[in-house]
């Protein structure tokens, strides 16, 4: 936002300046913009240029001879945007938060433009403006993270806000049948409005994310390539961390499922002060709440019968990679959660909800950004971590910064469950990995794994985090998975990928309880031994009443139905109270409840240097 320092400083800029140059012949001086320059468009009939300006103007130039036409005072501050639309209407933004319609007029042989109506008026910024010339619709972007929108009948009628972005619409783009929109939260929603006159609503059909940086610009173009029957874009998207990314977007892909739940557990009062105010969550499949749905991924659980046994959701799939709730939800069930941490890629996931918490997991990601590459799209830790600092300013316009500090640090609690993937996704797989393996050892992947992680958890507490739940690598030699490929029996496991787990979670105990733990000052970790407690239950399982602990509940392929992840089309075990294992990967509700257990109640065995009760007590 362009304050009286910028203004000053810009309007005796020549850099400012908005010159035309043809054969060495320069516009006159008159015709000028006094301030930066913001925006440019061109008429239907690219005859007209526009130009907007820091100065609340928009200019008009005739492009044949490089005339300026016209000048508008158009706002009561900078112009933001922007676009010639249908009808001869053109449609500026500005940051005194409206958005104007001009109507243009050709008298003779002049080009009028006359201020027709005002569509908008908030307290926040336009950032950004796109038309949909096919179904006569104007986007807005705002710099709270809305897209308000009009269409074109009789008038200009206000069709709704589609909400999902957490900081400013930085830029739009419309093209077929769907609206593209770029923000400084990192990320693109893709939006598909309805066929005109056919009534529906829009709906976010994903969310591309990979950028480090705000996303400033994006450009659409069709996919030469696509299906009979398939419509589907090229888009093209520039960001502040340098970097431009290409994605391809089918308008046949299915609508995300915005969903939101209530915690079954222990609902905590205000007067409980020992209650779990938030959980921030962090990692991999094990704890994603779903935030792999809004992502165009081959890592998904939003298909039945994953979720079969999640109470909340009536038996639907909530992108859990379990058949109920994850070891995250019950934990923080039991220390007094009010609700669980919602998805940070759900619409909900904004205002009063995220005061419960936040959870950035995703199926497929891992402590390395090359890993999971093998499922096209998804968050590793360095993304869930710039996530986490985009809410930690959200907290700060709740509730204050002093209040959001002591709210964070004292009342929160921080679960890290990743590092199976870089292993798993990564360093094993066949053929993708091996010549990786030849030239780096595991010691020195471990060792490249404990740096990043080390990286990123000293990221999180300079954002305020204290309190750190942190699990080691489970046997992930012991998953029905890794049996079924290598064709074992129930009681065999795979050595290498058991090596390579042990060898990480030394590392990871001596990072936590003695490096970190002397050199971050007022910071508590836990180290969550999840390795012996699964393989506690897995050698010990007829103990905990279970009948098997290699066989899938749900599963394609193989005896041990091992080899295809849950859907649809999988067999379904009768009792899923008496399998370890709910999928190839993951272990089932039942198996969570123990484990959860023994992290908040257990001792030293299993959990160091105290348990979660006593964390989150501290």
């Amino acid at each position: 936002m362009p304050n009286i320092r910028d203004f000053i400083r810009n309007s005796i800029a020549p850099s400012s300046y908005f010159n035309f140059t043809r054969r060495n012949r320069t516009s006159a001086q008159g015709f000028r913009h006094l301030d930066a320059i913001s925006c440019l468009a061109l008429s239907e009939d690219k005859k007209l240029l526009y130009s907007g300006s820091w100065d609340k103007t928009f200019k008009v130039w005739r492009v044949s001879d490089y005339r300026c036409l016209e000048s508008v005072n158009a706002h009561d501050d900078a112009v933001n945007a922007v676009v010639a639309g249908f009808d001869g209407l053109v449609f500026t933004g500005s940051a005194d938060g409206t958005v104007k319609v001009w109507r243009r007029e050709d008298q003779a042989k002049e080009t009028k433009h006359f201020f027709s109506e005002t569509l908008l008026k908030q307290d926040c910024a336009v950032t950004a403006i796109a038309v949909d010339q096919t179904a006569m619709l104007v986007y807005c972007g705002s710099s709270d993270g809305t897209v308000n929108f009009w269409e074109r009948d009789n008038s200009m009628k206000n069709g709704g806000v589609l909400k999902g972005h957490k900081l400013a619409v930085l830029c739009l783009v419309a093209a077929g049948n769907l609206l593209f929109s770029g923000s400084a939260d990192l990320g693109i929603r893709v939006w598909r409005r309805p066929e005109r006159g056919a009534g529906g609503e829009h709906v976010c059909l994903s969310v591309l994310t990979g950028h480090a940086g705000p996303v400033k610009c994006l450009a659409v173009e069709r996919d030469q390539e696509s299906v009979s029957g398939e419509r589907r874009w090229i888009v093209y998207s520039g960001s502040l961390d340098r970097s431009v990314k290409m994605w391809r977007v089918s308008e046949n892909s299915p609508p995300m499922v915005n969903q939101e739940f209530r915690s079954s557990g222990r609902v905590a009062s205000a007067g409980d002060k020992n209650a779990l105010a938030a959980s921030f969550v962090f990692g991999d499949s094990l704890v994603d709440a779903g935030n792999n749905n809004y992502l165009q991924t081959l890592s998904r659980a939003n298909s039945p019968p994953n979720g079969i046994d999640f109470k909340p959701s009536r038996g639907n799939p909530t992108g859990r990679f379990t058949n109920g709730r994850t070891i995250a939800d019950i934990v923080g069930e039991k220390l007094g959660q009010p609700d669980y941490a919602v998805p940070y890629l759900s619409p909900n996931a904004s205002g009063e909800a995220i005061l419960n918490g936040v959870n950035y997991a995703s199926g497929g990601g891992g402590i390395l950004n090359a890993t999971g590459s093998v499922f096209v799209n998804r968050l590793g830790m360095d993304i869930q971590v710039d996530y986490f600092s985009i809410t930690r300013k959200q907290f700060d316009k709740l509730l204050g910064g002093d209040k959001a500090r002591d709210y964070i640090q004292k009342r929160s609690i921080f679960s890290v469950v990743v590092g199976s993937n870089d292993f798993l996704n990564n360093y094993l797989v066949p053929f993708v990995a091996a010549q990786a393996r030849l030239t780096q050892t595991p010691e020195v992947f471990v060792d490249d794994m404990i740096n990043h992680l080390r990286d990123q958890l000293k990221r999180l507490y300079a954002l305020d985090a204290r309190k750190f739940v942190v699990g080691n690598v489970a046997p992930i030699g012991c998953i029905p998975y890794q049996k079924s490929i290598n064709q074992l029996k129930d009681k065999q496991c795979v050595d290498l990928a058991n090596k390579l787990a042990l060898q990480y979670n030394a590392r990871l105990k001596d990072l936590l309880l003695v490096e970190l733990k002397d050199s971050l000052k007022d910071a508590h970790f836990v180290h969550a031994n999840v390795f012996d407690l699964v393989m506690d239950l897995i050698v010990n399982y007829k103990d905990y009443g279970f009948r098997t602990a290699s066989e899938a509940c749900c599963g394609t392929g193989g005896r041990l139905a091992g080899i295809l992840p849950c859907g649809p089309t999988s067999s379904l075990c009768t009792d899923r109270s008496k399998h370890v294992f709910w999928d190839p990967y993951h272990p089932s509700e039942a198996a969570n409840v123990l484990i959860a257990d023994k992290l908040l109640f257990g001792d030293s065995k299993f959990v160091t240097p105290f348990n979660l009760l006593h964390l989150r007590d501290l």
